[in-house]
């Protein structure tokens, strides 16, 4: 198995608390499905810095680091069984995921590297074609104020436990 990977997620979030959503186009995994900005973090990258990348490599905003907030970790091993929109499905990883919470930004969103179509959504009800553990992880994390959560399983067979 390869090493831990680290991801960062960025809930953008608006003044009616609706989320910014991207459709991945283009991308080795979930490609066609909605998620929020994020991906690897690179080695030697500061999370928060690698938050504000992800933003405005996916969707145009700039972020100011020092204003993002924690949403919380995940942990979580195999994703194996995570499907596409074409249905291919991946392959197996363990790690941390780190949420982050974004109300100020400059820009307005667009579709950039790897992402074909942006929306603004309800955190408690996205639309169809998410990502399948995104609906969760915003509930858990957005909604509930979970700090620490574990995934384990895969596509929508994942099991989430709140830990803290």
């Amino acid at each position: 198995m390869p090493p831990p990977l680290l991801l960062v997620w960025t809930a953008v979030q608006d003044t009616q608390g609706r989320v910014l959503l991207a459709r991945r186009c283009g991308a080795r995994v979930a490609d066609g499905l909605w998620n929020l900005p994020g991906g690897a973090v690179e080695p030697g990258e500061d999370l928060r810095a690698a938050a504000v990348r992800e933003v405005r490599e996916e969707v145009g905003l700039e972020l100011d680091a020092a204003q993002l907030s924690s949403l919380g970790v995940s942990s979580f091993d195999s994703f194996a069984g995570t499907a596409n929109a074409a249905g291919e499905v991946g392959s197996a990883v363990r790690g941390a995921a780190f949420f982050f919470r974004a109300r100020a930004w400059q820009g307005e969103p667009r579709p950039l590297d790897k992402t074909d179509a942006v929306q603004w959504a309800d955190p408690a009800q996205l639309p169809s074609g998410c990502l399948p553990w995104l609906p969760e992880a915003l509930r858990l994390h957005l909604l509930q104020g979970a700090r620490l959560t574990q995934q384990r399983g895969a596509g929508q067979a994942v099991q989430w436990t709140v830990l803290f």
